[in-house]
């Protein structure tokens, strides 16, 4: 019997899960992306009983308080099966606040390629085999910061955000922007040049991000294949897992 496929869910249009899908087919396995304009849009329980796992890879805006509700119940109770389930950027901050995380306003807005590392919580087998002592620089835009829920473990750690990554169980939420290919960049290049903002320690400007970006995309993409090997596998911290080939 075939596998049953991963469910992708974003909340904003702009989000494309294309470099997504195709990490999840290298692995053998099919996906559904499901766009969420509003609660009505929210994926029936006879979609979610048929799919294997769950990605989230952004959040309900905030005049959208129903549907912000209703996504945190949904992701809350797939948890509580123990299900897969993967929070990226502001999916990775409804994740956490559904879970009973902190997500709070980050010291200032994150713009930029940082470079972040293992956590010590996770700088030991299987982590650090899978991931190697140096992880490449990765792409955040964020203006709030997380902290895991409690009884999770810190996976990841760097600059601006001081936590990067975390996991519990079969449920890993990720700061890193790991979705994004090239397209999806060059679209967001073009928004951020005709909004450049004011430069800052966190706030890189439009010439910055544009530098080496085929490079830095490259690698990342290198890491998001590894984290979400680790992520399918849903191995329990500690257990050997097998990275999703590149």
């Amino acid at each position: 019997m075939p596998a049953r496929p991963i469910l992708i869910l974003t909340h904003d249009a702009r989000q494309r899960p294309a470099l997504l899908g195709d990490l999840i087919a290298r692995a053998g396995l099919s996906s559904i992306a499901l766009h969420v304009g509003g609660i009505a849009d929210l994926p029936d329980p006879r979609l979610l009983e048929n799919c294997s796992g769950l990605v989230v890879l952004d959040r309900p805006t905030a005049n959208d308080p129903a549907c912000a509700g209703a996504s945190s119940r949904l992701v809350a109770a797939w948890h509580a099966q123990g299900r897969p389930l993967l929070g990226l950027g502001g999916g990775a901050r409804l994740v956490t606040h559904a879970l009973g995380g902190q997500v709070a306003p980050a010291p200032s807005p994150v713009r930029g390629w940082f470079r972040i590392g293992l956590h010590p919580q996770a700088a030991c087998a299987p982590w650090l085999e899978m991931l190697g002592a140096e992880i490449p620089t990765v792409l955040q835009w964020h203006i709030d910061e997380f902290r895991p829920p409690p009884g999770a473990s810190t996976l990841l750690r760097g600059a601006p955000a001081g936590c990067q990554g975390w996991k519990d169980g079969a449920t890993m939420a990720l700061n890193p922007l790991l979705h994004v290919d090239a397209a999806l960049y060059a679209d967001w290049l073009a928004a951020w040049q005709a909004r450049p903002g004011t430069p800052s320690a966190s706030w890189q400007t439009p010439a910055e991000l544009a530098a080496g970006s085929a490079a830095r995309l490259a690698a990342q993409r290198v890491l998001g294949t590894r984290l979400l090997g680790a992520w399918l596998a849903g191995a329990p911290s500690g257990t050997p897992v097998r990275p999703v080939p590149g």
